[in-house]
């Protein structure tokens, strides 16, 4: 057994221990949430435990299920990188675990998206951006979306392209309402392309004017509280997949007027969290929240790095928290395994629109 996969092992009973001795699920969270009030939840870069066991990410289904109630959890996002072991045999398997450890969430009800990651595509051969394992019906296809509330297209279903893509649900979008606010949700592509951009560009402007947008994608703002300057272009895959976060901002998201969240993992280490805080041409505040605890452990109240040996992995879920009768946001970092919050979310709240 790998060193990490025994780590993993390990980390099962403490987990198990600790369940016994804290309050149930649902307690680190407030009470019963108001009519006016909704949660997001989000979690990224989990294939580090995909490597070992799926269960895991199992747990932190339940844990979504069981506080769907208490918190009015109105979507779920995966903010990319489910598989692992690129090139490998490993990534299709680690693919269909995952697919069935989130699938309670969508049998629950709960719209629920997932991004694609960097590691959820296949290296190698004719198109490396390959994203076959991804769009699987038994992975992340269409399939997965079938009954889940508010979903509403593909990229690949509305657009006219003819260049590489990755294929499938790497771009979708769901629409849902909270309280009488429309809301819509785009999921992007790592390192989006030009075609992806113009596409999601006419839903925002032309489509969904009025809706609260949300984007979620791999890699946008960076652990330095920057926007991204890399992109994944390079001689085979060619310029189209050449969005980095910067391009994002000033070539698209800069514009939509609507637009309130970007939120995104991917980047590794430390800060395990950054916000950026930024004005588009409309006058309007959005929001990007990078959050990413991959390489960090969980235990006796303390986050160790991983690379230190001997602990077990955190993985840690963002709670995006909007109040609409007071235009707030609280944000909340929670380690479903033993329901507790790790640590203080970076920023802690701040408006949700704010006043001009």
């Amino acid at each position: 057994m790998p060193p990490t996969c025994q780590r993993h092992a390990s980390r099962i009973a403490v987990v198990l221990l600790m369940a016994v001795l804290l309050p149930a699920a649902g307690a680190a969270a407030d009470a019963t949430a108001s009519a006016r009030e909704v949660t997001l939840v989000l979690m990224t870069d989990t294939h580090l435990d995909m490597k070992c066991s799926a269960e895991d990410l199992a747990r932190i289904a339940r844990w979504i299920v069981e506080n769907a109630a208490a918190l009015n959890i109105g979507y779920v996002g995966h903010l990319g990188d489910v598989g692992d072991q690129r090139g490998s045999g490993a990534l299709l398997e680690m693919l269909q675990q995952a697919r069935a450890a989130l699938q309670p969430v969508a049998d629950a009800g709960i719209p629920i998206s997932i991004a694609i990651g960097n590691h959820d595509h296949r290296d190698g051969g004719e198109h490396p951006r390959s994203a076959e394992a991804f769009n699987r019906p038994d992975t992340f296809g269409e399939a997965f979306y079938s009954t889940s509330p508010g979903f509403g297209n593909t990229f690949e279903q509305e657009a006219d392209f003819g260049i590489p893509h990755p294929g499938g649900t790497a771009n979708h979008y769901f629409t849902l309402d909270f309280a009488g606010e429309a809301f819509l949700f785009l999921t992007l592509e790592y390192y989006p392309r030009d075609a992806v951009m113009e596409w999601a560009d006419a839903l925002v402007r032309e489509r969904y004017p009025n809706h609260h947008v949300v984007v979620s994608t791999h890699a946008y703002l960076t652990r330095q509280g920057e926007l991204s300057a890399s992109s994944y272009g390079d001689a085979e895959t060619g310029p189209e997949y050449s969005n980095s976060g910067e391009d994002m901002w000033r070539h698209y998201l800069q514009n939509w007027k609507n637009l309130r969240f970007v939120f995104n993992g991917h980047f590794i280490d430390e800060p395990r969290q950054q916000y950026l805080e930024q004005t588009g041409v409309h006058g309007n505040t959005v929001h990007s929240h990078f959050f990413n605890y991959q390489n960090w452990a969980y235990r006796d109240g303390q986050l160790y790095n991983t690379r230190s040996g001997g602990q077990y992995q955190a993985s840690v879920l963002r709670l995006i928290v909007i109040q609409f009768d007071d235009n707030t946001v609280r944000i909340r970092n929670i380690l479903p395994q033993v329901n507790v919050e790790v640590e203080p979310a970076t920023p802690e709240a701040h408006f949700f629109i704010p006043a001009p």
